[in-house]
């Protein structure tokens, strides 16, 4: 989709459990994205969350807590078909996120031939053929250092797309959640502005409906709305506010 131009449509999942991630799996998504890097979930809970997500439409995609070969090999191995790349600053920090998620001869991650994501063995020459052309390797732009240096971490061969994480980034500009200044708005345009240059894909979260609408109007083709807590945090205070507004309406 992300080749073609075409916007794919996900969202976040944070609360460490099966479960819950089966039912977002089965919303409807293009993606889902297991949070490895601001949640509680570990390796046994991503594990049985990508397991959950087998036999949807949902491609799995897992943010790393950091660029490390160790923390990519492991969700690659587990059945992740993307990873997201936090805090990448520069090319060559965006070179190496690459290194490690591609095997040789064009990067350096190991070679396990027993694992879930080659169903352990059965598909293992299939996958190692097919996996540095198929995992999708996105980096985040969240600090002015990546803005500075956005001319030359496009070029890097093998990113896939360039992802905005407008908190971060945000704050990163001194202004903190202030997706309405001047300075954030300047900024998410550059980035944009680049990447429709280079032809690289750019991505982002959004809080609702109507803002991925917005960013997909302007030039945004990987989005995210909202996350797992945010749905069930949000429909839960909706139906609690109304039911108190409910009990008091009755007594009155």
């Amino acid at each position: 989709m992300l080749r073609k131009g075409e916007p794919a449509i996900g969202s976040w999942l944070s609360i460490p459990s099966g479960i819950s991630t089966e039912i977002m799996a089965q919303a409807g998504f293009d993606w889902l994205l297991v949070d490895f890097e601001h949640s509680h979930i570990d390796i046994k809970d991503g594990l049985a969350m990508l397991q959950a997500m087998n036999g949807s439409d949902a491609v799995p995609i897992s943010r790393v807590p950091q660029i490390d070969l160790g923390w990519v090999k492991r969700v690659l191995d587990m059945g992740s078909m993307g990873v997201l790349f936090p805090l990448v600053s520069n090319a060559d920090e965006a070179a190496l996120a690459v290194s490690y998620a591609k095997y040789p001869p064009e990067g350096v991650r190991g070679v396990a031939s027993t694992m879930r994501v080659n169903r352990y063995g059965v598909y293992r020459r299939e996958y190692f053929e097919k996996a540095n052309d198929e995992i999708l390797i996105m980096v985040q732009v969240e600090n002015a250092s990546a803005l500075d240096n956005l001319d030359q971490i496009v070029k890097v061969k093998g990113i896939d797309c360039i992802f905005v994480g407008p908190m971060d980034l945000s704050t990163a500009l001194g202004v903190s959640g202030e997706y309405d200044s001047p300075v954030f708005i300047d900024a998410v345009d550059r980035v944009v502005r680049v990447c429709k240059e280079s032809g690289m894909p750019v991505g982002t979260l959004t809080s609702s409906l109507a803002e991925a609408e917005k960013r997909i109007r302007q030039g945004f083709t990987f989005v995210g709305i909202q996350s797992d807590t945010r749905f069930l945090g949000g429909a839960a205070i909706d139906v609690a506010s109304k039911a108190k507004k409910l009990v008091k309406n009755l007594k009155d």
